[in-house]
């Protein structure tokens, strides 16, 4: 088929799973905790199984693990950045008083040995999860020593750099669960086809939120360019972290922009979007599917939403209505009715769902 050189599609993780994929955040978190409570049984060997069973060794992904099992109310990898966003506001927050207290003579610990007794649920639980910083026990957790000054206050860039590493291994979880055992325990393989709505795209561009080529494997044909925005499983080069306007001292190191860069993903290609004198291409009709318009996105959708006409893709009334909500937390409120009412933004119910 020949592609259209009017339409650019955008992907998110609700692609892969109109495709019947095991690939949302849940979908990672209950496969771990069902081999380590083994409530249910998979087609992996021993030396894969312990493998998964090690992941706790991260810091992020033990508290991420706790807080759904105490929670359960994280479905989306949303929810994962949002949760890392949470943890190391926690980390900067906490040390930073206890800093504060060590000028101040205010602290009756002595420096490295902090205890859970008295503290708030969340500081506790980021504590006691923070492997990372040195060994915890029933009560407490005594920080190493590379990780105070020799002011003896607490060294939050290290302790920040250290976290950073963590989040290499949690990058490094993810793309081993998506490659080596969520295509072995996927129990909608029959969805794994193509879908005549998106086959008749036909799109000349592709931008990718995912980390897998579902779209390339299923329609080649129609899939002639695409940019993995947050990097791509075959390039070992995949991205996680989150990105705001507010900023801490040392937490770039953990913005999806700083790393997008660090790790070389792919950018758009200004050309598909652009003409030759910078503009923005009118004419280009931007398709959307399986994103939630999340703000985190908004450096990349905001500019497609404002000057191409828009299609955006959605499963049921409550994702239509989110959809919608999350529109106007990307544009002004204005914009997004004088769009939606003059036609240049559009919904379409997804078929076969």
């Amino acid at each position: 088929m020949k592609s259209d050189d009017k339409n650019i599609l955008v992907i998110g993780n609700g692609f892969d799973l109109h495709h019947g994929m095991m690939t949302s955040y849940a979908d990672l978190l209950c496969f771990y905790i069902n081999i380590k409570d083994n409530t249910k049984q998979y087609d992996i060997d021993e030396e894969t199984k312990k493998e998964v069973l090690s992941w706790p060794s991260n810091s992020f992904f033990d508290y991420f693990v706790s807080d759904y099992e105490d929670r359960k109310n994280v479905k989306s990898w949303i929810d994962l950045e949002h949760g890392i966003k949470q943890y190391i506001k926690t980390v900067i927050d906490f040390f930073e008083e206890e800093n504060r207290k060590i000028r101040n003579n205010d602290s009756k610990a002595e420096i490295g040995e902090i205890s859970y007794q008295g503290r708030t649920q969340e500081i506790a639980h980021m504590l006691i999860n923070s492997h990372a910083l040195g060994k915890t026990d029933q009560r407490r957790i005594l920080i190493e020593k590379k990780f105070i000054t020799f002011q003896g206050l607490y060294d939050i860039e290290e302790i920040l750099n250290a976290f950073a590493d963590e989040l290499r291994g949690l990058e490094g979880i993810v793309a081993y669960y998506l490659k080596e055992i969520e295509p072995n325990i996927r129990e909608d393989k029959k969805r794994y086809h193509q879908f005549k709505q998106i086959n008749d795209i036909k799109p000349l561009y592709i931008i990718s939120f995912n980390y897998t080529n579902t779209v390339g494997d299923l329609y080649a044909e129609t899939a002639p360019d695409i940019s993995f925005i947050h990097g791509e499983l075959s390039s070992d080069n995949i991205v996680l972290g989150y990105d705001d306007n507010k900023q801490q001292e040392g937490d770039i190191v953990f913005k999806k922009f700083y790393r997008r860069i660090i790790k070389n993903t792919n950018t758009i290609d200004e050309r598909k979007t652009r003409d030759s004198d910078g503009g923005f291409i009118r004419q280009r009709n931007v398709y959307i599917f399986g994103h939630s318009l999340d703000i985190s996105d908004e450096d990349i959708l905001a500019p497609l939403l404002e000057k191409h006409n828009t299609v955006i893709f959605y499963r049921n009334d409550t994702e239509y209505a989110s959809k919608i909500k999350n529109l106007f937390l990307l544009l002004d409120k204005d914009k997004v009715i004088e769009r939606i009412n003059e036609g240049n933004i559009k919904f379409e119910r997804i078929q076969g769902d």
